[in-house]
């Protein structure tokens, strides 16, 4: 970005955490308790392929709460598994939709 590098985690994970499948871009935005997330009982701490979900997060040079970037949708209808795309898939909606980037930094952890 013009003001710096972000630097984030994704996580490919089983659930997309009642967040609505195919909705639109602000209804991706997860407001977890306090940047924790639980998948199948395990804390979530990124680079999970646990399963089709793609969630992520900045950690630098501030910290987010976690954010729903695809459904398995997307990931079937490109041929592509989560676990291959979805890092690069965080990257690109954070520097390209500037929605995304906005609800990202909307999510910042006190």
């Amino acid at each position: 970005m013009p003001y710096g590098t972000l630097y984030g985690i994704a996580a490919c994970l089983s659930s997309n955490f009642g967040v609505p499948d195919g909705g639109n871009i602000s209804q991706s935005i997860y407001t977890d308790n306090g940047g924790v997330l639980i998948d199948n009982g395990n804390i979530v701490v990124g680079g999970e392929q646990n399963g089709s979900y793609c969630w992520c997060r900045i950690t630098y040079p501030v910290v987010s709460n976690w954010m729903w970037i695809a459904a398995p949708s997307w990931y079937q209808k490109t041929n592509s598994p989560c676990a291959w795309r979805c890092q690069a898939d965080c990257g690109w909606h954070i520097s390209n939709y500037s929605v995304k980037r906005g609800a990202a930094f909307n999510l910042l952890q006190n």
